[in-house]
């Protein structure tokens, strides 16, 4: 028994030697990419974001914003004035490119970006169409959307609620604004949960026209004739303890629906799926980030929204 496992070891050992011999040639590059993301829409600035990757086993000791980047962004074949902020401007924060107005549907948005010794990225979109006119009710913590649409395509449905509160105390008031999560959020990661139909995602205030806010998106294809039915249990906003004992408040609510390309949930979905996890475990994705930047990574991706006047229950 004891030869039977010398003569194994033996050719193990062999076999081990050999393949030292083998030049291993196709392995990654441990060359730097420009990552992009961009969400051009009718906010009033179109910020973008570009920074430099650092692949693994190296270190960057230089700034992490690229200000000496060559950035051109189009607009209908047409080239757009860009300005870089070397601090924050208005909701632009530091480091980020911005095109000093928004988009409109149909707009057709192509962005380059070139900087020495890194290869050079394109990419485009297009703004989807504004979502039509809808029907809204929000009764008993429940936010309930109607509409026809006769352009669903490959769009995807978000849902917002943003809720401003004036809280009364004796001769003081205080004013505060938060966006309502979803009371049942689906579970999954942290910052985005999917679910069987819907996707729970946090949006960044610059990109998506104002606070933090978590926004639950549904495609198309769940709904039929073009009738779309959007409904949300509507939990709490964070809001600041300020006031102790009895108070009074007064509340009044926005309803924001917006319109994403599928592209946009593609690129959500693969940096959250709740299935593919492999960094809890201490081990790199198997798989790359859905991306629509040639030559790079990132995201760009038109989006539109439509919007309420303020409700008051």
């Amino acid at each position: 028994m004891k030869t039977i496992k010398h003569i194994i070891c033996i050719a193990i050992a062999v076999l081990l030697f050999q393949a030292c011999d083998i030049e291993i040639t196709d392995y990654p590059q441990n060359k730097p990419k420009l990552f992009l993301q961009c969400c051009p829409g009718p906010q009033d600035s179109t910020v973008i974001q570009l920074y430099r990757t650092i692949p693994i086993g190296t270190r960057y000791e230089g700034s992490p914003y690229l200000s000496d980047a060559n950035l051109q962004v189009k607009v209908n074949g047409e080239i757009q004035r860009v300005e870089y902020a070397d601090k924050w401007v208005g909701s632009v924060p530091t480091g980020c490119w911005f095109v000093p107005n928004g988009m409109k549907e149909n707009d057709v948005v192509e962005i380059e970006a070139f900087l020495e010794g890194v290869e050079s990225i394109h990419a485009t979109t297009s703004v989807p169409t504004v979502v039509p006119d809808f029907q809204y009710e929000i009764s008993e913590g429940v936010a309930s959307i109607s509409f026809t649409d006769n352009h669903q395509g490959k769009s995807w449905y978000g849902l917002a609620v943003l809720c401003e509160r004036t809280v009364l105390q004796n001769d003081l008031s205080y004013v505060e604004t938060g966006y309502l999560m979803p009371a049942n959020e689906a579970s999954g990661t942290t910052g985005m949960a999917i679910s069987k139909n819907y996707l729970d995602i946090g949006f960044n205030g610059w990109a998506f026209g104002g606070l933090h806010s978590v926004v639950r998106i549904w495609p198309s294809d769940l709904f039929e004739n073009g009738e779309v039915h959007l409904r949300m249990d509507l939990g709490d906003a964070f809001w600041v303890k300020l006031f102790s004992g009895k108070y009074d408040e007064v509340r009044k609510y926005k309803v924001r629906v917006y319109r994403f390309p599928e592209e946009f949930y593609k690129y959500a979905a693969s940096l959250n799926n709740k299935h593919d996890r492999y960094a809890d475990y201490g081990f790199s994705r198997t798989d790359v980030s859905y991306t629509n930047v040639v030559g790079g990574f990132g995201i760009l991706s038109g989006w539109n929204v439509k919007e309420t006047d303020w409700i008051y229950p």
